[in-house]
């Protein structure tokens, strides 16, 4: 696993311009937009980094090339689950940054400990969503991948989007619902989204696992 981190590190590294342009253009959002939101799109950034690895490896038959190794589907599997972990940790430490220079500019580092949560837990939650790109690239390929995942987000934001203009009736079932939620403590929140993260990782693991298990190169 080893040598496929080193691999993807050196692809990843091949690219370092246009890396440093996009923090360039984050630097000049933070003076304009809230600084909270940069520091999100920076650690989802490094997550899109690490499915542009998938690409690498597939164009011009280079899975077939990695499989000819002492590699197999498992290790390939773990490897870029690892890579994603380490790359949004990266994102996670270089939106901190950001946040903590900007707040330190204008004042505000008591408020600092509040949005450093927020960013630990989108940070986690997109590493878990882009999990769930692995198992479909691998087995439908990266380009027909991208539009089944597009189709998921679509469904996704119109189901959310339906759900809220039900919600926003009076007097919805629904919304008394959430109210009652509200009333749950606040760790048992973190416990069940800390549960649920976790279930979404093992998931798309066990299902990229039996992806590989099943293709042939």
């Amino acid at each position: 696993m080893k040598g496929l981190l080193i691999k993807d590190f050196y692809l990843i590294t091949q690219n370092k311009k246009t890396f440093l342009i996009y923090l360039f253009c984050c630097a000049f959002m933070a003076l304009s937009v809230d600084v909270s939101f940069v520091a999100g799109y920076i650690a989802m950034l490094f997550g899109i980094i690490t499915m542009s690895t998938l690409s690498y490896d597939e164009y011009d038959r280079g899975m077939t090339f990695l499989m000819t190794l002492p590699v197999d589907g498992r290790t390939y599997v773990r490897e870029k689950f690892f890579l994603l972990a380490i790359n949004e940790m990266i994102g996670f430490v270089t939106g901190f940054i950001f946040m903590a220079i900007s707040f330190a500019f204008k004042g505000q580092l008591n408020t600092l400990g509040e949005n450093v949560i927020s960013l630990f837990v989108f940070t986690c939650a997109t590493g878990a969503l882009m999990t769930m790109m692995i198992p479909i690239e691998l087995k439908y390929g990266v380009e027909k991948g991208r539009i089944v995942m597009m189709v998921f987000y679509g469904v996704f934001g119109v189901s959310v989007a339906a759900l809220s203009r039900l919600l926003a009736k009076p007097g919805n079932f629904a919304l008394s619902l959430i109210e009652k939620l509200n009333s749950i403590p606040e760790w048992v929140v973190i416990v069940f989204a800390v549960l649920l993260l976790i279930c979404i990782v093992m998931t798309t693991y066990l299902f990229s696992l039996r992806v590989m298990e099943k293709k042939e190169y």
